[in-house]
Formats: structure tokens, C-alpha cells, sequence
């Protein structure tokens, strides 16, 4: 019983304490909220297979804002802007509202995702990628286009593929 009476007791000070805390209001002056300008271009190129670094770049390229540079002036129609790092390059070509209009993406040292590399093991079994590079262009309006250029070898043979995103030979 004693026991009983210690645990009532505590429980007692416990819901005390939550039923003393005080809900404060806060007024917020102003908050802004805006979308990523280019999330069209970014939905369309990002993907989770791809290394950090595409995706940062890619990122970059998405956030960038035209605008701001100290170049921008507004007479111009379209304004191309090349974001480029150790393993690859992106040229984009903004509109002067800064929306991403197209884009020519160019990585080395990609590994392919998981159906690209299914589908070589399958049609070329005991052929290793040698060499890749991995493209992406898109156009606003039209989407993104994913392609491995991949260099296979098995002995002292060489064959070069273009394979989509998904898998497909082309």
C-alpha cells in the first residue's frame, strides 16, 4: 500500500507540472514564402542513384538565379551560364526571369544505376565498363532525356553502348 501511495504521489506532481507550462503565442511579422524557380528542371534531372556530386551541381544549377548576377541585364532574352566542377560540366541557358530554358549535362565517373547495369550484365555477360559518361539534356516544355555512353571490354575487345536510364539499348 505504501508503494501504492509513492506512485500516486508522483503522478500527481508529474501531470502538476505539464498543466503549469504556459502556451505563448508568437506573432510573426512578415514571411515570405516562394518557390524554387526551376523545380520543373530540378524534379526532372535529380536522381537518388546518381553520386552527390551530380546532384549538387544540379542542384546549383536549379538554384542559381540569373538576376542576381552582376552581369544580368534585362534587355537580354536568354543568358547561358556554364556550372562546371572536376567530374563534369552543365551549360544552361536561362530566359532573362531566370527559368532554366535547356540544359547540356556532361559527368564522367557515374556508376550506372541498377537496371543500366542489369541490362549489360544480361546481354554482355563477363564484359566490365571500361570508360562512361553519363549525359542528360533537357529542354523546358519537352523534359529530360538520361543516356550512359558506356565503353565495355572483355579481353582485347572493345564495344561502346548508349543505354537510357531505364535499361534500354539504343
Amino acid at each position: 500500500m505504501n508503494k501504492l501511495s509513492i506512485i500516486a504521489v508522483i503522478l500527481c506532481f508529474t501531470y502538476s507540472g505539464y498543466t503549469q507550462q504556459e502556451i505563448k503565442a508568437v506573432k510573426l511579422e512578415e514571411v515570405t514564402i516562394s518557390p524554387i524557380l526551376n523545380h520543373s528542371y530540378r524534379n526532372m534531372v535529380l536522381a537518388e542513384t546518381s553520386p552527390d556530386y551530380v546532384q549538387n551541381l544540379q542542384s546549383e544549377a536549379a538554384t542559381y538565379d540569373i538576376r542576381k548576377d552582376p552581369d544580368y541585364k534585362k534587355d537580354f532574352e536568354v543568358y547561358q551560364v556554364i556550372f562546371s566542377q572536376t567530374n563534369g560540366s552543365i551549360i544552361a541557358t536561362y530566359d532573362a526571369t531566370g527559368h532554366v530554358l535547356s540544359t547540356l549535362e556532361k559527368f564522367k565517373d557515374v556508376t550506372p544505376p541498377q537496371p543500366v547495369r542489369n541490362s549489360i550484365q544480361m546481354k554482355y555477360p563477363d564484359w566490365t565498363i571500361h570508360k562512361d559518361l553519363y549525359r542528360v539534356t533537357y529542354y523546358h516544355g519537352k523534359g529530360a532525356t538520361k543516356v550512359y555512353q558506356l565503353q565495355l571490354r572483355k579481353n582485347n575487345s572493345k564495344k561502346n553502348l548508349k543505354i537510357d536510364s531505364d535499361g534500354r539499348i539504343l
